[in-house]
C-alpha cells in the first residue's frame, strides 16, 4: 500500500504482485480504478496487457483478471474515478 485516503474500500494506490496464473475472480470497485503493468503481463477478459500497458476501467465495471505466465507487478489505483462518474 503507498496511499490510502480513509478505510478498507478508499481511495488507494498500490503496488501487487501475483504469481504466474494467478486469476482474481469478477470484482467490481465501485469508484473505478486505474491498473499500469510494471512486469510480467496481466489479462483481463480475452486482452493481454504486456508490461508498460495501462488501463481504466469506470466506476461499476466489473473486472475479471489474471496474471500471464510470468506473474505480474501492477501499480493499481482504486477508487478514485468516483467523481468522473456524473
Amino acid at each position: 500500500m503507498l496511499d490510502r485516503r480513509g478505510g478498507e474500500g478508499a481511495p488507494a494506490t498500490s503496488l501487487v504482485r501475483y504469481a504466474p496464473g494467478s486469476v482474481f475472480p469478477g470484482h467490481g470497485h465501485p469508484g473505478g480504478e486505474e491498473i499500469l503493468v510494471l512486469a510480467g503481463g496481466l489479462i483481463e477478459r480475452d486482452t493481454a496487457y504486456p508490461v508498460h500497458r495501462w488501463l481504466r476501467l469506470p466506476p461499476g465495471a466489473m473486472s475479471h483478471m489474471a496474471a500471464g505466465d510470468a506473474g505480474v507487478t501492477l501499480d493499481l489505483k482504486t477508487g478514485h474515478l468516483v467523481d468522473m462518474a456524473t
